[in-house]
């Protein structure tokens, strides 16, 4: 292997198949190193043995003058160093042009979440006098009953769910996982699957759980679709995808004192610095906590200082 397109096709078959990266992924990869390719191809510089740390950074400038956001640049680089993990890996290469280039530090952004008020709304959103519209019900409780990835919710089947009110989750890598489900998620399912049959009568996957009209498993653009009509319903103006039940579920659970372990577990996250961006509480939640337990915290009105009366 000696040209970089080829190892691009080559390392996109691996993280297809072997690591079973999802499709939303797997397109996110290949967007990232074709620009990478496209400067490559642009420099006469598309065999692998002329990719140095020189070109990376020519990359980056690259990059830069054309006004990409921090965030795209700190992800086309760990696309690329996904990639040259992957060659050095298998012998494809010997030397690492990666490891001899930094890059801007990231951009500390908070996830956006909604908050309870507006979950209730977004949840009430769907008719669930019918059989799409109990579909969607139960794919927005589930989504933020369990915090699950859009992608792990379109690969649930009928029989994910188990007596315990858990539901077995495939994540990243193939690793499964069992996540609590919450009681009217579980209603919302059970509704559901009462009706699904009156979907579609031929079904094209009999296993699925969540199944189109046509009687296909649901893909995770049409859940983004499905999502988007129902803010514009609620009156929710936020720009809100499936991540952000995510990030609202994990954001309302700490907030509630849940451990951040426990919550790192649910999420499937294999580090626990990548839960920590979760441990950011609104403001109101700080000044309760302050208040009640710092020696000096503000007084609430229940309870007047000294010689103070409550009016």
């Amino acid at each position: 292997m000696t040209e970089l397109s080829d190892a691009i096709e080559g390392f996109i078959a691996y993280v297809s198949r072997e690591r079973d990266f999802s499709p939303h992924s797997v397109r996110a990869y290949r967007s990232d190193m074709n620009e990478f390719a496209h400067y490559c191809l642009s420099q006469d510089k598309m065999e692998l043995a002329r990719i140095d740390n020189l070109v990376l950074r020519g990359f980056l400038a690259h990059l830069q003058r054309a006004g990409r956001a921090r965030s795209t640049i700190q992800r086309r680089m760990s696309a690329i160093r996904s990639l040259y993990a992957w060659l050095m890996r298998f012998g494809h290469v010997t030397t690492n042009p990666t490891l001899k280039v930094r890059t801007p530090p990231r951009e500390k952004r908070l996830p956006a979440f909604l908050d309870p008020a507006e979950v209730e709304a977004l949840l009430d959103a769907p008719n669930t006098d019918t059989p799409i519209g109990l579909r969607d019900a139960s794919m927005l409780e589930l989504l933020y009953s369990t915090g699950m990835r859009v992608s792990e919710l379109c690969g649930l089947d009928v029989d994910s769910f188990d007596t315990d009110m858990t539901v077995k989750v495939l994540g990243k890598g193939k690793k499964e996982r069992l996540v609590p489900v919450g009681r009217p998620a579980m209603a919302a399912t059970e509704a559901y699957v009462a009706r699904r049959h009156e979907l579609c009568s031929n079904l094209h996957d009999v296993n699925a759980l969540y199944i189109s009209h046509m009687g296909k498993r649901l893909t995770d653009r049409a859940v983004r679709y499905r999502i988007a009509g129902y803010l514009k319903d609620a009156g929710i103006g936020k720009k809100v995808t499936p991540h952000t039940l995510r990030h609202s579920f994990a954001t309302h659970l700490l907030n509630a004192g849940a451990d951040l372990r426990v919550v790192q577990e649910m999420l499937g996250h294999a580090s626990l610095s990548t839960t920590q961006i979760y441990t950011h509480v609104t403001t109101e939640r700080l000044r309760d906590v302050y208040a009640a337990l710092h020696p000096r915290g503000e007084p609430t009105p229940e309870e007047p200082t000294a010689g103070e009366q409550p009016v």
